[in-house]
């Protein structure tokens, strides 16, 4: 099998990666964006 070959299925995996990480980042964002108001909130209430 010749490199031209494999191509588009490295191609394909490649895309497959790219859309787990952005779907990966997406999620720790939300989950971020979820936290950091609570922290904020705490930290008020310490001083």
């Amino acid at each position: 099998m010749s490199n031209a070959d494999l191509l588009p299925s490295l191609l394909f995996k490649i895309n497959q990666n790219q859309l787990a990480l952005e779907a990966a980042i997406s999620a720790l964002t939300e989950s971020v964006h979820l936290c950091v108001p609570l922290r904020l909130t705490d930290w008020r209430q310490r001083q």
